[in-house]
């Protein structure tokens, strides 16, 4: 049955479908708060204008920008709470200068915001077997202050190959391409060193001896 279920797979491949990418259901609730943890504001927005990211063969691949806007906050929301700090989602933020930022900030009661955003997804092959699709992703990160400033921005992006045969290996790639572009983003000194000015800001100094966790 299993050979069978890769055989049409393959065969939708080569004569012509879609694939959309499906990524873990799981139930996003508030993680547990840490009592006199600095909070930060997390928000991500996939700015594409269409679901279809490229074509594998005959097959066409799609990513809703929904499910990928998801996915995507909830692992810098890991990364953070990772890094002993509490952690907001917001799905709205005001981009339009410090005082739009400061709003964002004083509504979800943060520190700081960390914004992400998906320019583009693309995919291509003329063979899954003998061409191995390749994954790009491009984007963007800014951290803000408490004060609205931005204190870093940097390209988010990333190229890996996978030769995903349906939608949930499909977003299983996708995540595995995003946690990517984020650890080139999140072991940027320049990045470290401005969250920690933000957490150091807003510390007691009992904190301070704690500090941010160090990424192994």
């Amino acid at each position: 049955m299993k050979n069978q279920n890769m055989l049409l797979v393959l065969a939708l491949f080569f004569l012509g479908g879609c694939t959309t990418a499906t990524f873990d259901t799981r139930v996003d609730g508030n993680l547990p708060f840490i009592s006199g943890a600095v909070t930060i504001a997390v928000s991500a927005k996939d700015t594409r204008a269409k679901e279809a990211i490229g074509k594998i063969a005959l097959d066409v691949v799609k990513v809703k920008q929904s499910d990928f806007e998801k996915a995507m906050a909830g692992e810098f929301k890991d990364y953070l709470y990772s890094k002993s700090l509490n952690v907001v989602p917001v799905e709205r933020v005001n981009l339009a200068g410090p005082a739009g930022v400061r709003e964002t900030l004083t509504s979800a009661q943060a520190k700081g915001l960390l914004y992400a955003e998906i320019h583009a997804l693309h995919v291509e092959s003329f063979d899954i077997i003998l061409d191995e699709p390749k994954y790009d992703l491009s984007g963007l990160v800014i951290l803000y202050d408490e004060t609205g400033k931005s204190v870093f921005n940097s390209p988010l992006s990333g190229t890996m190959g996978s030769r995903a045969l349906d939608g949930k290996a499909t977003g299983e790639t996708l995540i595995q391409l995003l946690k990517m572009a984020m650890l080139d983003v999140t072991t940027n000194p320049k990045f470290e060193k401005a969250l920690s000015d933000i957490v150091i800001a807003h510390s007691s100094e009992a904190e301070l001896n704690t500090g941010i966790q160090s990424q192994t």
